[in-house]
């Protein structure tokens, strides 16, 4: 049956990828599915290549980081779910990690690679928890500056909480949430309504990016109502009404936005709004927006679960008349939602993502 689907697999031309991203998307529970991704994996790369060769990169600079993006979760599924070849491609997406500078990411999959490849045998006659080891170690010693710098931590040294959000700055810290560890994870994140610009800091003051987001000024903005979710490589910045996802591209170069798209809601929508009418008192609900499982990105609008595309935004599915004041949080391949509204029963449910 393997070697069916394979040739089967082999006579799809390569000018039907769509064809074949969508057929992965319904095959990903099964066994088989492995062939489908190596297939995706090869076609992918050829892409990758020729858009890189391409007169003007930077042009497709969003479409390249969406097919790299695209690429590396195949590599991520292979490495789980390939009996034979696992290890293989395991070793493929931590290349990929490196040669994007993404030390960060690098590390966390190292402890993946040890975790499942303990004492079985991986490349070069190491066995995983070997392997890892090694890597581990030259991936630190590349960084030797880094955690030099890094290693002030264990002194008493002034941070400046004074000169985040107070009456006196005109700048505001967002509220962040973290998912998973990864380059965003460590970040605080300001913005500023005078250069209508977003920046990510480290805890010492130090600048790592800058974000442009034109057409907002603080009349039109409400800061309580933005946020920030950050899961391994990925960000998402919940801008008042709006939603919008970003990627890393290494610690020296500025995440990209893949998609943003509007998350207005109204009061009618969601049970607190109901109260909120009767009692002005009542907080409504706001949005909430996270985690990324996979290659779906889940935000909560309402009393409205919605699931959305990781690389384009395009809505997948809506799940109705859940709790508007869940949070969500992704374990596995499983959604759960808690609520968090004190003044109404509390409920814990989870979703087959």
């Amino acid at each position: 049956m393997q070697e069916r689907i394979q040739g089967f697999v082999d006579t799809i031309p390569s000018e039907n990828r769509d064809q074949l991203i969508q057929l992965e998307q319904c095959c990903r529970d099964l066994p088989e599915v492995t062939l489908l991704q190596a297939r995706l994996v090869e076609l992918e790369n050829a892409e990758i290549a020729e858009l890189s060769k391409a007169d003007n990169p930077s042009t497709n600079e969003r479409e390249l980081t969406r097919l790299k993006t695209r690429r590396n979760l195949y590599l991520q599924q292979l490495a789980r779910h390939d009996v034979k070849s696992g290890g293989l491609w395991a070793v493929a997406y931590l290349e990929e990690l490196q040669q994007e500078h993404e030390q960060t990411l690098a590390l966390q999959w190292l402890d993946d690679i040890s975790a499942r490849w303990k004492e079985s045998p991986l490349i070069d006659n190491l066995t995983g928890a070997q392997f890892a080891e090694v890597k581990r170690e030259e991936i630190i010693s590349a960084r030797t500056s880094t955690a030099t710098y890094l290693d002030i931590d264990e002194y008493e040294v002034q941070k400046y909480d004074n000169l985040r959000s107070g009456p006196t700055t005109f700048r505001r810290e967002l509220e962040h949430m973290i998912d998973r560890p990864g380059p965003f994870a460590k970040l605080h994140y300001f913005w500023n309504p005078r250069s209508q610009e977003l920046t990510a800091e480290t805890d010492y003051q130090e600048q790592k990016w800058v974000f442009p987001i034109p057409g907002k000024t603080l009349a039109t903005v409400d800061v309580d109502r933005t946020s920030i979710f950050s899961s391994g490589p990925y960000m998402l910045l919940k801008f008042d009404n709006s939603l919008s996802l970003w990627v890393s591209r290494g610690p020296e170069v500025v995440p990209l936005m893949l998609w943003t798209k509007s998350i207005q809601e109204s009061s009618a929508q969601t049970t607190s709004g109901g109260i909120n009418s009767r009692l002005p008192w009542y907080e409504v609900s706001e949005p909430y927006a996270g985690p990324v499982i996979e290659d779906r990105v889940y935000y909560r609008v309402g009393g409205n679960l919605h699931a959305v595309d990781l690389l384009t935004g395009r809505a997948l599915w809506e799940l109705k008349n859940i709790s508007d004041s869940a949070a969500l949080f992704g374990a596995g391949a499983a959604l759960g939602l808690i609520s968090r509204d004190r003044q109404l029963p509390r409920e814990l449910t989870a979703v087959n993502s």
